[in-house]
């Protein structure tokens, strides 16, 4: 087509001019100027479509890096470039109204039309462009090299509020968000977001011009309008027809141009255009419209479209666009005045930031005071005693960094006390010159600097806030590694020191601790342990044990340093799949007895020490065996299913064998009809299911005349009710689909049916009944949940008057063995205690060092209490009420990094503002964004697990941006990092405030 063929003749002369093999020529600006995106091109990025789309796509790959061809294949869902007569259109508006100079933001360029379209009277314009397609921004930067042009999204950007007298352009729309922190709060959608941002960034009185999706006026949500109207005036709005952009974008999509003004202040406001209204002919849309059918320039109508009945605004037969817009743009025009407003020179100097200088904090630049705003530095004027004091406080907080850094990294005792003397000798330098640092004279200067939480905290100080002592950190190690244990007394400890440290079962390392060999150790902990024999899966395994190689599976027991064969604890052996495990044991038993029985033809005698050695081999397997078979869960029986349609688990072929015994399907229509499951989408199809026709089974008995039995069991299968639509034909063609009530009333009733029918189908067969019990019993009731036994656990330094309940054992068990662990238990189950006990144990242990306790606000108190009673010598920290104040919050969360503290007990909400580090963020974002890459690349050429491009983007791009608002480092009032605070152990109290988090966030 004319528009792939200039698309890629531009980004072929792009490459040739940008490689220094081309000059930009006018010829060269033609065919650049020619480029329009790839908006409404999804079908090249479809790996499925052969022809001149893959044609095209293999251009693409050849002349684009990776990024750049993933840009373009991002922008089929935003990319709409915006045809010459509607920017005329809208420059004609703005200067009708007054609008001759200023700067002007285009905040989404694309190429740059808006800017190689300006009229005359408006060559004092100032243009500032950004753009997120790489492409399209150098092609821009080409053509407008007079403009400042950025080549990256809205969001990125750091232009300064109040600044443009204008922005302009066609944004991007799409049902998904893009991260921005001034923004996020609102849950904008993309196209809302340019507008919000926009009006930040406009002059009081300031013009914001937007074409956008007919969605933003017609919406039946009005947060977004009320929102833009508490801050802009409403000047006007020109719908323009679904035709507009077919000629340049290759799309039909109904569009409007807003034109808002700047208020002076933000004040709720409830005016017509925010709300919805309904026309003569009984279509909902923007009450504007509704009042103003001349600013509507074609007919308003009800279409079919590909998700169901839209609103669309069809173009007028022989209209001419341009006369149309005119006349349009006059009724704005000469109510809307735009005023010349005379600017001052900006009196504040300002440099750009660097990335090594934290947010809202300060630097010295040429001796000079800056403090970091975003991306500026901007110039403090500050008197010559407290410059020299930031100076000072700034190589303070340098210095305790330092500390901080060494003892997170795990550097020596050496060092780490090396680089606590050069803070003691700074801090005492400071003090002497400055006094302490929260002393009043201090705070006032230093508190607007983001590390002065943390700084201010290393200080103790008494109930009047006076200094009474420096704090942990200048003398011993507050944030520290787990400590290394190198003897514990008994052969248990040892087990639980294994698991924690090594996460397996250590023979080597529970030796070192307790100086014993292996074979004592499995011995002591018979009951405790089990021969991992699960591990011997090879398929061409010999059918016998080699006796001379150690290959017997408990020969390391036997004094043999042969260890093939792993350990594990009795929790983890005795669950998981029961049946699974007691199949293997019994490939073991039978591969014993056939060693046994060719002991004789192996030269060994047959009462010899080799038949003692394989005795002890079975006795062990068969006690493994015995102990598995007493947690193996009990047989279900067919009338102890509950079996439905659409159950997963039931095979294909058993579907298919239901469907054509009870409709009776010919023979003929069977090799046709197939029964398919995608594991991608989780839905079920039946291929061929319009070709048995005529069969009064599937259209009567089962099926109504509107749907066929066949087309009801897939929506059985899919758990979806059946609906029946009638097709009304408008008069101007279109259709409309309109519920048929009684056709999906009766569709129901034999939807009902046949589900029943299948019910009593399913287990009316022997045969049949046997081998799918049999199947659900496997797949389902082999599973045994993981137990855990607490009675062997010591508590040292628990208050002996106290004694945990045998659940409360096993739960702190659970919490040392298990990892991860949900304390379900009801109310007044001693919950609290479980999760001190466990702390108290992990540090005891070295399993941790400092335990973080996150509960509700109200009860940091209680908690903490509690906490005391269970270990009386404990050294913790609770919030309380003061610390949940604003201006000690940040001095709160400083001090619990500097801290020694066993336990440290916060509120949910102080909790909510301790950020993960960037780094962590961005890498936990990246590999789950990987993940599904991969997964996406796994099926994109399976027609069975196929999705279409815009929906692959769509889904990603939600996806990312939802993950994106993690990796937000640049809050005001953070301070240091969740890895800073030297926690190493989580405790959440009412976890349930945290479920489904991300999806409210």
């Amino acid at each position: 087509s004319e528009r792939l063929n200039n698309n890629f003749e531009a980004i072929s002369m792009l490459n040739r001019i940008e490689r220094g093999e081309r000059d930009l020529d006018i010829n060269a600006q033609e065919v650049l100027s020619k480029y329009v995106g790839w908006g409404g091109l999804a079908d090249i990025f479809d790996e499925s479509k052969k022809g001149q789309w893959e044609v095209a796509r293999n251009f693409l790959k050849e002349n684009l890096t990776q990024v750049e061809y993933e840009a373009a294949r991002e922008s089929t869902l935003t990319a709409f470039y915006t045809p010459k007569t509607v920017i005329d259109g809208v420059y004609r508006t703005l200067s009708d109204m007054g609008f001759k100079s200023g700067n002007i933001l285009e905040p989404s360029m694309g190429i740059g039309n808006f800017i190689g379209n300006l009229p005359d009277e408006m060559k004092k314009l100032k243009f500032y462009g950004v753009e997120l397609d790489s492409v399209s921004g150098r092609i821009g930067k080409l053509l407008y090299p007079e403009s400042d042009i950025q080549i990256k999204g809205f969001e990125e950007t750091s232009f300064s509020n109040n600044f443009f007298d204008a922005v302009i352009g066609n944004v991007p729309f799409g049902e998904y968000k893009v991260n921005d922190r001034e923004y996020n709060k609102n849950n904008f959608l993309i196209h809302d977001y340019f507008f919000a941002k926009s009006i930040d960034k406009v002059r009081n009185g300031g013009i914001i011009a937007f074409i956008t999706s007919s969605g933003t006026m017609d919406k039946k949500d009005e947060s977004v309008r009320r929102y833009l109207a508490a801050r802009a005036e409403f000047l006007g709005a020109i719908r323009l027809p679904n035709d507009t952009f077919k000629g340049v974008a290759g799309t039909k999509v109904t569009s409007d141009i807003i034109f808002l003004k700047k208020r002076d202040s933000i004040r709720e406001r409830d005016e017509d255009w925010i709300h919805l209204a309904e026309d003569e002919n009984g279509l909902t849309y923007n009450k504007y419209f509704v009042d103003h059918p001349e600013q509507v320039l074609g007919t308003m109508r009800e279409v079919s479209g590909r998700f169901g009945n839209t609103l669309a605004c069809l173009p007028k037969e022989n209209a001419d666009l341009k006369e149309l817009l005119t006349k349009a743009s006059e009724e704005i025009s000469k109510e809307a005045k735009y005023e010349e407003i005379e600017l001052l020179d900006d009196e504040i100097s300002t440099i750009p930031a660097t990335d090594d200088v934290k947010n809202f904090s300060y630097t010295i630049i040429d001796d000079e005071v800056y403090y970091r705003e975003n991306s500026l530095f901007v110039k403090k004027e500050v008197t010559e005693k407290n410059k020299e004091k930031i100076k000072d406080y700034l190589e303070l907080n340098d210095a305790l960094k330092d500390v901080i850094y060494k003892q997170k990294e795990d550097f020596s005792d050496y060092e780490v006390k090396k680089a606590q003397e050069k803070l003691n000798e700074v801090y005492d330098s400071f003090s002497k010159k400055h006094g302490y640092v929260n002393n009043l004279s201090n705070t006032r200067i230093l508190k607007e600097d983001s590390n002065f939480p943390l700084v201010s905290s290393i200080e103790i100080l008494d109930e009047e806030e006076n200094f009474k002592a420096k704090g942990d950190i200048f003398s011993k190690r507050t944030i520290t590694k787990a400590k290394t244990i190198d003897h514990v007394d008994t052969s248990l400890e040892a087990l639980v020191l294994s698991m924690s440290e090594k996460g397996y079962v250590d023979f080597e390392y529970m030796g070192s601790l307790t100086g014993k060999d292996r074979p004592t150790l499995i011995e002591e902990l018979r009951g405790e342990i089990y021969l991992n024999i699960i591990e011997e899966q090879n398929f061409y395994r010999p059918l016998s044990f080699n006796l001379e190689d150690g290959d017997l599976p408990f020969a390391c027991a036997n004094g043999s340093n042969s260890y093939k064969y792993g350990y594990v604890t009795k929790d983890e052996y005795l669950s998981g799949n029961i049946r699974d495990k007691i199949a293997i044991v019994d490939s073991y038993l039978a591969k014993l007895r056939q060693t046994e029985r060719e002991l004789p033809h192996l030269g060994y005698a047959e009462d010899g020490k080799e038949k003692e050695l394989i005795s002890y081999e079975m006795n062990r397997l068969e006690y493994q065996k015995a102990e598995l078979t007493k947690v193996l869960p009990k047989e279900l029986e067919a009338s102890e299913i509950n079996v439905r349609l659409g159950a997963t688990w039931i095979p294909i072929k058993e579907i298919e064998k239901f469907i054509f015994e009870t409709l009776k399907t010919p023979g003929w229509a069977r090799w046709d009809i197939k029964v398919k499951f995608s594991n991608l989408t989780s839905e079920w199809n039946i291929e061929g299911k319009s070709k048995d026709r005529g069969n009064d089974l599937a259209e009567m008995t089962y099926g109504t005349s509107r749907v066929s039995a066949y087309k009801l069991i897939e929506d059985a299968l899919n758990l979806k009710e059946t609906k029946v639509f009638d097709q009304i034909v408008n008069p101007d063609g279109s259709k409309t689909s309109v519920l048929n009530k009684k056709e999906t009333l009766l569709a129901g009733q034999k939807e009902e049916l046949l589900k029943e029918e299948f019910k009593n189908w399913i287990f009316n067969d022997q045969e049949r009944r046997s081998r799918l019990v049999k199947l659900y019993n496997e797949r389902f009731n082999s599973i045994r949940n993981r137990e855990y036994d607490g009675s062997n656990l010591s508590f040292e330094g628990m208050n002996t008057k106290i004694e945990l309940r045998p659940h409360q054992k096993n739960a702190i068990a659970r919490s040392l063995y298990g990892g991860n662990t949900l304390l379900a238990h009801v109310v007044g189950s001693g919950k609290t205690f479980e999760m001190v006990a466990s702390a108290m144990e992990s540090k005891r242990l070295g399993m941790c060092s400092k335990s973080l306790f996150v509960v509700p606000n109200h009860l940091t108190g209680q908690i903490g209490r509690e906490f005391m009673q269970l270990y009386p010598s404990a050294n913790i920290m609770v919030a309380d009420k003061k610390d949940f104040e604003p201006k000690n919050r940040k001095r709160f969360i400083g001090r619990i990094a500097t801290g020694e503290y066993d336990a440290v007990v916060i509120g949910h909400t102080q909790f909510e503002k301790i950020p993960m580090s960037k780094e962590y963020q961005e890498k936990h974002i990246q590999d789950q964004i990987d993940e599904i890459i991969n997964y996406v690349e796994e099926y994109k050429h399976d027609r069975n697990q196929n999705f279409t491009v815009k929906q692959l983007e769509k889904t990603k791009k939600k996806l990312e941006t939802r993950l994106e608002k993690l990796n937000d480092d640049f809050k005001k009032d953070d301070v240091i990092t969740f890895e800073e605070l030297g926690v190493d152990k989580l405790f959440i109290d009412e976890a349930h405030n945290y479920k489904n988090r991300a999806k409210r966030c």
